[in-house]
């Protein structure tokens, strides 16, 4: 989910993973994932010229399965288990 910072920029986190490894994963779960991460930006402009935005992507691709492990944390609201 991309999140705002104080200025009129947007950082968007993106983990790319190959087809293979979609099935390891599973809708809702939780994961830790490790690699390199990629950074670069590029600004949006509206027509009249008055809005502008700055995105600043980064981009990390898991080429292993070694790379992500599933993790099971209590969400925000959530009780621990015992």
């Amino acid at each position: 989910m991309p999140g705002r910072t104080k200025g009129t920029s947007i950082i968007a986190p993106r983990v790319f993973v190959p087809e293979r490894f979609m099935s390891e994963f599973e809708v809702g779960g939780r994961y830790i994932v490790f690699g390199t991460w990629k950074a670069d930006q590029n600004a949006w402009t509206s027509k009249d010229g008055k809005s502008s935005i700055l995105f600043r992507n980064l981009k990390m691709i898991a080429y292993q399965k070694a790379q992500f492990c599933r993790i099971d944390l209590p969400v925000e609201g959530e009780d621990e288990e015992v």
